[in-house]
């Protein structure tokens, strides 16, 4: 339900930013910093956002490039990236002196890592994003730099899976499933067509341990009548779609139970069943929803959501056109004062 997309970030350190400072140049074998950041844009699909993440699974890839003929190192850095320690994210790049461009390749497991965002708030928008820094050290071994000469650095976060993840999920769908079911009551028994029940119910319990809330909606429940072919939809008197309820944000790892009642004072139960059903179709839609842009979801990775459906045909029901059969004995005064007799 929180889907992050694979993040690529490029940076660039150019001729003009090292022959630039003022600091460069002066001494041969002297080291020099050069510092950039990086905003990288943790935004997701429409309005949804991701505030905190603890890493199950995915790699941070890096590629350097270095066409500077000095050597040095590349430390890479980010405060918003911590281990399970609590250290933030580094790693360092020994920049080797040699008459041809430097290469650098890293391949990073970032399972253990906790990723936090900050927000940024603009007229049309809301953006999440974390900082990367950069300190490019180069010592001057007296070769000069070209114009065309640069630095690269190329990261992208792959197939990043969670733990847990916090943030807001924007409404959509997340289930729409068709099908149909007999039932066996009447389609193996056509005989039974006549039989009304009182109190037909259909109950539905759900227990939820994702941290949002969603919605759920019977579009498009039709009955086939086992008595002359005919259609007839379950219809809804109040509130419909259903709510499913949620775990809070002080719940984490809490199961959060909701019962959805269907009788004959909320739908026309009464008349879906009445028709005789020998199968039923159905098509169902499950929405996430929210109250407030404010609102905090999580969801965790043993984070679920089960449903049962029971249908419930009380022991209390009227007929027509059905009847009874027996044998018994029957006996008038002695049989051998009985010739014929007349009912």
């Amino acid at each position: 339900m929180i889907d992050v997309p694979d993040k690529l970030i490029s940076r660039y350190y150019i001729e003009s930013d090292i022959t630039g400072d003022p600091n460069w140049g002066i001494n041969v074998g002297e080291t020099v910093h050069f510092y950039k950041t990086d905003t990288l844009d943790y935004g997701m699909e429409g309005i949804s956002r991701l505030d905190s993440a603890l890493l199950k699974g995915g790699m941070l890839v890096i590629d350097v490039l270095s066409e500077f003929r000095h050597g040095g190192e590349l430390t890479i850095s980010s405060d918003y990236v911590v281990d399970e320690q609590g250290n933030p994210f580094s790693t360092t790049f020994v920049i080797s002196l040699s008459g041809e461009d430097y290469t650098g390749h890293r391949e990073i497991l970032m399972e253990g890592y906790h990723i936090s965002t900050d927000l940024k708030v603009k007229p049309d928008s809301t953006i999440t994003y974390i900082i990367v820094k950069y300190d490019l050290a180069l010592t001057n071994s007296g070769n000069p730099i070209e114009v065309g000469q640069e630095c690269s650095i190329d990261m992208s976060f792959q197939d990043m899976e969670f733990y847990s993840a916090y943030g807001f999920v924007e409404p959509r769908e997340e289930l729409n499933q068709s099908g149909e079911f007999e039932i066996p009551l009447y389609s193996e028994r056509p005989e039974l067509a006549d039989i009304i029940f009182a109190d037909p119910r259909i109950n539905i319990y759900v227990n939820n341990s994702i941290g949002l809330p969603l919605e759920i909606e019977l579009n498009d429940m039709t009955a086939t009548s086992a008595i002359d072919g005919s259609l007839v939809e379950l219809t809804f008197e109040g509130i419909h779609p259903f709510w499913i309820d949620a775990p809070g944000i002080n719940q984490v790892g809490e199961t959060i139970a909701t019962e959805i009642n269907i009788n004959n004072t909320t739908s026309n139960i009464d008349e879906f069943l009445a028709c005789a059903p020998s199968y039923i179709t159905y098509d169902i839609i499950g929405r996430t929803g929210y109250e407030s842009l404010s609102d905090e979801h999580f969801v965790l990775d043993t984070s679920k959501i089960d449903m049962i459906v029971e249908f419930v045909l009380p022991l209390d029901f009227k007929t027509t056109g059905f009847s009874l059969q027996d044998t018994m004995d029957f006996e008038l005064f002695g049989e051998e004062e009985v010739d014929t007799s007349l009912i």
